[in-house]
């Protein structure tokens, strides 16, 4: 019976790693956001799909509304004009720097791995 309670905390103490994607992440930014672009909007600043199946979509990046709002908030960023091309970067950039590339513009972001490959 000793034994087994001299390994009991040798069993529950391990730690579990989780993989974590690499950031600051290894590829040019601005070339990352050049092609979600141009891909999200064709590069045209007015761009505007009312039939996002949720809510519309807005600008450069196709923003929502409420994902502009927050994520402008979140980074300290201008987030006044939706419609803003230089708001719209500098959001999207921020979120490129933290990784929420792939999440965020998931098939763009198919399409710059494509780009790079």
């Amino acid at each position: 019976m000793k034994s087994i309670l001299l390994i009991l905390p040798l069993l529950f103490s391990y730690q579990v790693a989780i993989a974590q994607p690499e950031y600051p992440p290894k590829f040019d930014v601005e070339e990352a956001l050049a092609v979600i672009r141009a891909c999200e909007s064709e590069n045209n600043p007015r761009a505007y799909n009312p039939a996002d199946p949720v809510t519309e979509s807005i600008g450069l990046y196709q923003f929502k509304t409420e994902t502009f709002h927050h994520f402008g908030e979140r980074y300290g960023l201008p987030h006044d004009d939706i419609w803003s091309p230089e708001q719209q970067h500098e959001i999207a950039k921020a979120m490129i720097e933290e990784g929420r590339g792939e999440v965020h513009w998931k098939l763009c972001w198919q399409v710059y791995k494509n780009y790079l490959n």
